[in-house]
Parts: C-alpha cells; sequence; structure tokens
C-alpha cells in the first residue's frame, strides 16, 4: 500500500490559497474556502450554514472558521485538513438540514454521471469502461461531500468507541451572531443527522452466564442484552469553538467545574474525523518538501491511490480487508 504519515513532525501554518464559488443545487452560489494550495480540491469539508446576514463576507468567514483551534490544532496533529464551503443564510436550522441533504443528493448525481460519460467514451467493452472511470482518480465534477461520518458497518464492532451514528455534519452560525467576534463569544449549532444505526448495533451483549439449575432439569447458558441509545434523530448542540474560547465565555479561569465542561467543537471535530481510516481524508506530507531539499522516496510522489464510488481509497480498503 502507498505510505502517508499520519502524523506532521512539525506544526503547519494554514495559508488558504484557494477561492473557489460553485452553483448549488437551487442555483444560488456558496463560497468554497480551500487551503490546500493545490489544483484538487480537498476532499474533507466542513458545511456553514448561517441564520441570518452576517458583517463578513463569505471568504472571510470561512477562513477564519478554519484557522479557529479545532482545526488548525487537530490538523497538525492528524494532517486532518479540511475546506469549508460557506452557504447563503436560511431560515431555520431544520431549511439547512433539507439543502444539505439535497446538496448531497445534487454532487453524487453530478459524479455519476461524469463517470457514466466517461465510461461511455471508452466504448463497449466494459472492462474498458471501468479502466476508464479509474483513471479519474477520484476526480469530481463539484467539490466532494463527505457521504457518511459514522463508521461503516463492516469494520463497526460492539466495542467500538464511537456511540453517534450520524451521516450527516453541519454548523450553523446562530441568529444572534453577525460578526465572528460573536461567533468566538457565543459558538456555532453542531447539527448531526441521518441516522445509520443497523439492528446489530442497537443490542449490547454481555458475556454468557451459565445459570443453576433449570425448569428443565440442566444447566442452561444465557446472556444479558442491553438496548444502546445512539442519540435522537437529529442532535443539534450549540458549542464553543474549544476550551479555551469556553472559559473565556465563564469569566476565565479554573473553577471548580473545569473538569465538568460540556464538549467543544474541537471534541466533537476530533470524535468525527477519528472513523476514517484510509487516506481519502488526510493529506500526505513530505519533510524534504518541507525544508526545500533534494530527497529521494517523496512521500507525496508515492502517494498512488485510486478511488472507488463512494470516494474511498480502493489500495487502503484492500489493506483493510487483509487485515480484518
Amino acid at each position: 500500500m502507498a505510505r502517508t504519515k499520519q502524523t506532521a513532525r512539525k506544526p503547519c501554518q494554514y495559508t488558504p490559497r484557494q477561492i473557489y464559488q460553485f452553483p448549488d443545487h437551487t442555483g444560488q452560489t456558496y463560497t468554497v474556502v480551500d487551503p490546500s494550495g493545490c489544483d484538487a480540491i480537498t476532499k474533507l469539508s466542513v458545511h456553514l450554514y448561517s441564520l441570518g446576514p452576517l458583517t463578513v463576507s463569505s471568504e472571510d468567514v470561512g477562513e477564519l472558521l478554519l484557522r479557529s483551534r479545532p482545526f488548525t490544532d487537530w490538523g497538525n496533529a492528524r494532517n486532518k485538513w479540511p475546506r469549508v464551503d460557506v452557504y447563503p443564510p436560511l431560515a431555520s436550522i431544520e431549511a439547512c438540514i433539507e439543502h444539505h441533504q439535497r446538496e448531497k443528493v445534487h454532487r453524487q448525481n453530478a459524479k455519476l454521471e461524469l463517470h457514466r460519460q466517461v465510461a461511455a467514451s471508452a466504448g463497449e467493452d466494459g472492462d474498458d469502461a471501468q479502466e476508464a472511470v479509474a483513471k479519474l482518480r477520484g476526480r469530481e465534477p463539484l467539490p466532494h461531500i463527505v457521504p457518511t461520518w459514522c463508521c461503516s458497518g463492516k469494520f463497526w464492532v460492539d466495542r467500538y468507541t464511537s456511540m453517534q451514528r450520524y451521516r450527516s455534519f453541519i454548523l450553523v452560525v446562530p441568529e444572534d451572531c453577525a460578526s465572528w467576534g460573536d461567533v468566538e463569544r457565543t459558538g456555532l449549532w453542531v447539527v448531526k443527522f441521518d441516522q445509520d444505526v443497523t439492528d446489530e448495533m442497537q443490542l449490547s451483549v454481555d458475556d454468557a452466564r451459565l445459570l443453576d439449575e433449570s425448569d428443565s432439569g440442566g444447566p442452561e447458558e444465557w446472556v444479558v442484552a442491553h438496548k444502546r441509545a445512539f442519540g435522537p434523530p437529529v442532535c443539534i448542540q450549540r458549542l464553543m469553538l474549544s476550551q479555551t474560547e469556553l472559559i473565556e465565555s465563564r469569566g476565565g479561569g479554573y473553577d471548580h467545574d473545569f473538569f465538568n465542561l460540556p464538549s467543544t467543537l474541537m471534541d466533537e471535530w476530533i470524535h468525527l474525523t477519528q472513523v476514517f481510516w484510509d487516506c481519502t481524508y488526510s493529506k500526505p506530507c513530505c519533510d524534504g518538501c518541507d525544508e526545500g531539499e533534494r530527497h529521494d522516496d517523496c512521500e507525496l510522489d508515492l502517494t498512488e491511490h485510486v478511488f472507488d464510488e463512494d470516494g474511498q481509497c480502493l489500495e487502503c480498503r484492500r489493506f483493510l480487508d487483509s487485515t480484518g
């Protein structure tokens, strides 16, 4: 499997270099702020909505969000550097949810149409069509949206630490926030929805127990099953960006409630991205390139990944399949 480094050896500076604009499924324009600095738009994405007009531009609010600690700290820790899509204001959180659901379908259909056209141009041979689509190497006509923020059922196990099963995740600027300073003082709405819970995930089974004599006259083996809760169908929380903003909002200082503080956007972002097991949403890094020195075995050159229709790396998937 091609190599990628999961931890950068030195902190990176956030320097956004690319601003894009695209029409959404309604024809309105949204803004993409991408710090990748390359032609390919970053696949890992955050989707920012607002419930009222802001005093800062879409480009500025996207950049300020990506400069905040949840994304810079975790990006330096695990190479999770996202882009942000900033949408025009909507009337309610429910409207934001509906817009995101339809936008997911819209961009997925655009990708499937591109694959259809590429396959058709390759001729009637099925192998040639598959090879032509594979050569796209994950390229899409519209910016990619993460299809799900929960671990796939194939790799989910009963002891898996992530107890949330939401496929979709957006951020919403509250109606009482007009500037980024307001957001830093009062936080953002974190909205998670589209649950994906199978019957097997709903029950937690303890180890089997051998009970005493049963009515049948012999010992019987029993198990104790507990029903597991995965949260409401739509989870809406207003969270501060990080512990620093949270402490400042409480007047500063380390009072006796410090260790019982509620979670923050930084906590949520770390939790959400930990379900990604392959390279699709991680950016490779190379110390030689960072230092500007001549070097062999460049990590960036070795990253020869091919993505399937779900945006997952086939090489990483084969590796995970082989390791169980």
